[in-house]
C-alpha cells in the first residue's frame, strides 16, 4: 500500500545537466571579447584597481571574465532544463480543483465511517481499547491517530469529527480561496481556457525563455567589462559574445540554432534607454540637492523644487513604461523570444 513515487516538475536541476558541453574554444572566445585585461587574477584587480565596472564600484580581471562566462553558460542550460515539462496555468488550476475535491471526499468519508471502522482505526486494527497505549505503532504520532473521528458517547448530541476532518475542511476552504486569488491575479475569465490559447508554460511565462535570459544576463556581464558598448548590431561584439556562450553551453551552431538576434536587438535598445533615463534621474537628484547650497528665497526655492519634482515624475513614468520592454514575460505585455 506504500505510495509510488511519481515524477514531478521542480525548479531543482541536477548540476550535471548544467555543465557546458560545447567546445572550450567557444568559451575562451567569449572571455577574450571581454578583454583586454589589466589583471589576470581578481584579487590583484581588487587590490590595485582601477575600478571601472558599475560606475567605479568593481574592478575586473580575466579570472572574473572566465567566471561570468561559465555562469552564463550554466544558467542557460539550467533555464532550458526548467522549461522542460513545466506546467501551464491550466495544470495548476486543475491541481487546485483536484486537491479541493480529494480533501472533500476524504473528509466526507471520515465523517461517514461507522463505529466499528472508527474503533479499529483508533486501536491500530486490534479492536482492543488501550492497545495502542501499550503497543504504539511507530507511525502513530505522524499519522495523528488521535485526530481521527472518535466513537461518540451515547448521550452526545453534537458529535465530534476529530482534527483530521476539521483540517481537511479548512484545507478545502483554503484551496477555494487560493483558486479565486490565482484566477483574479492571472486575469482568467474562462476556467475552461485559462491559458487563452497561449503556448507558454508558467516558467517561460514568468521568467522568459532561456535565450532571453542569456541575452539579458549577458548584457550585464558585457557592461561590466565594456561599459556603454552593448550594441544590438548583427555580428557586433555583443551579439558574437552571447553566440559564443550559446555554443560553449550547448555545442550547437549558434548561427543556425541560437535564434538570439531578436533578443540582442531588443535588450540592447531597452537597456540603453534605461541607462539614459537613469542618468537623467540621478542628475535631477543632484540638481535638487544643490539647491540647499544656493542663496535662494523661499518662493524661488519652492518653485525650483516643484520644477525638478515634475521632471522626476516624467522620468519615473518613462521608466515605468519601459519595464514591459525590460521584462516582457513578467509583465505579459509583449511576446518575445
Amino acid at each position: 500500500m506504500s505510495g509510488e513515487k511519481l515524477s514531478r516538475w521542480t525548479f531543482e536541476v541536477p548540476i550535471e545537466k548544467c555543465m557546458p558541453r560545447g567546445p572550450k574554444e567557444a568559451g575562451m572566445r567569449a572571455v577574450k571579447r571581454l578583454g583586454p585585461f589589466q589583471h589576470t587574477m581578481q584579487k590583484d584587480a581588487e587590490e590595485r584597481g582601477p575600478r571601472t565596472a558599475w560606475n567605479g564600484r568593481i574592478a575586473v580581471s580575466q579570472e572574473l571574465a572566465v567566471e561570468k562566462v561559465n555562469s552564463l553558460a550554466m544558467a542557460y542550460l539550467e533555464n532550458v532544463e526548467r522549461s522542460k515539462g513545466a506546467p501551464r496555468l491550466k495544470h495548476v488550476l486543475q491541481n487546485f480543483e483536484a486537491l479541493h475535491e480529494i480533501a472533500g471526499l476524504l473528509a466526507t468519508l471520515l465523517e461517514q465511517t461507522d463505529d466499528f471502522t472508527r474503533s479499529y482505526l483508533r486501536t491500530a486494527g486490534s479492536g482492543i481499547s488501550g492497545h495502542i497505549d501499550h503497543f504504539p505503532p511507530p507511525m502513530m504520532e505522524a499519522a495523528d491517530v488521535k485526530g481521527l473521528p472518535p466513537i461518540p458517547a451515547a448521550n452526545e448530541t453534537s458529535p465530534s469529527w476529530g482534527e483530521w476532518v476539521s483540517r481537511l475542511r479548512a484545507l478545502q476552504d483554503y484551496l477555494e480561496y487560493s483558486l479565486g486569488t490565482l484566477v483574479v491575479a492571472k486575469g482568467v475569465t474562462d476556467l475552461e481556457r485559462p491559458d487563452k490559447g497561449g503556448s507558454s508554460d508558467l516558467y517561460k511565462y514568468l521568467y522568459g525563455t532561456a535565450q532571453w535570459n542569456l541575452v539579458k544576463d549577458g548584457r550585464f556581464a558585457f557592461e561590466m567589462f565594456k561599459p556603454g558598448q552593448t550594441k544590438g548590431t548583427e555580428g557586433g561584439e555583443f551579439h558574437l559574445f552571447v553566440q559564443d556562450i550559446f555554443e560553449f553551453a550547448t555545442g550547437e551552431d549558434p548561427e543556425t540554432e541560437s535564434k538570439l538576434l531578436p533578443q540582442v536587438k531588443q535588450v540592447a535598445k531597452s537597456y540603453r534607454q534605461l541607462d539614459v533615463l537613469t542618468a537623467e534621474e540621478l542628475g535631477l537628484i543632484e540638481e535638487e540637492s544643490e539647491l540647499d547650497h544656493k542663496q535662494l528665497g523661499a518662493k524661488e526655492y519652492l518653485r525650483r523644487v516643484a520644477d525638478i519634482q515634475q521632471r522626476e515624475a516624467m522620468v519615473f513614468q518613462k521608466k515605468y513604461d519601459l519595464w514591459a520592454e525590460l521584462y516582457p514575460y513578467t509583465y505579459g505585455r509583449r511576446k518575445a523570444g
